[in-house]
């Protein structure tokens, strides 16, 4: 769970405002807290046979360990180390840069029915982190420290910063009711299809013409 925002004062942040993302951080919190072990928990193991030999003790077994996600931090430029290596989203956008953190898998492997085990940790790639998630160091901080650091008193995170712009994920679950989204005009006829929803939770897509209007049940359910 995120930890509690708070005042300078120790007063949690209204939760008016800090709720406005709270799907949207949670969701990301889970998938890297929770998302990536469950996806190594669901990769198979591969094994492979040595060209040219049939002997189980010639086949190699490969498979992923552990999959993690850090957390931002400045790569390659040189500075002394009493600089702070973490990287903070207002640099981000100040330099055009993508707020991203270094994503680590760990591959294993064994040799036929040994039961010695040989591992080695390696960078996957760098993931863009959500503002206000627990891979963000904006994570759990009070309103001084978030003004401190450049961002709003009540930051409440949500989306990424890519190439310096900062971009948000839209929650999708169904397309839009009563919003037209098909037209044409042949022969001076108007045709237009919009999706609707009607009662009994059953949706369906109304076309319009000059003739009346039809209604066409959707295939794609609520």
């Amino acid at each position: 769970m995120p930890a509690m925002r708070e005042n300078e004062d120790g007063k949690p942040l209204p939760v008016t405002l800090t709720g406005v993302a709270r799907n949207h951080v949670a969701s990301f919190d889970y998938f890297v807290q929770h998302g990536l072990s469950e996806i190594v928990k669901r990769l198979r193991k591969v094994t492979l046979q040595i060209p040219g030999t049939k002997d189980p003790s010639s086949r190699v077994h490969v498979w992923f360990d552990e999959i993690s996600l850090g957390k931002p931090s400045r790569e390659g430029d040189g500075t002394s180390c009493s600089r702070d290596p973490r990287l903070f989203p207002r640099e981000c956008r100040e330099s055009s840069a993508t707020y991203k953190a270094p994503m680590s898998a760990t591959l294993a492997w064994s040799f036929g029915e040994a039961d010695n085990v040989y591992r080695r940790k390696f960078r996957l790639c760098s993931f863009p982190v959500m503002i206000g998630s627990v891979a963000c160091h904006l994570w759990g901080a009070s309103s001084g420290d978030l003004i401190r650091r450049g961002e709003e008193r009540y930051e409440a995170g949500g989306y990424f910063i890519l190439n310096g712009i900062e971009r948000i994920i839209r929650l999708l679950i169904q397309q839009r009711q009563h919003y037209i989204m098909y037209g044409r005009i042949s022969s001076l006829r108007l045709h237009s299809c919009f999706r609707t929803a009607l009662t009994n939770n059953k949706c369906f897509f109304v076309l319009l013409n000059f003739h009346g209007i039809l209604f066409y049940p959707s295939s794609q359910g609520n």
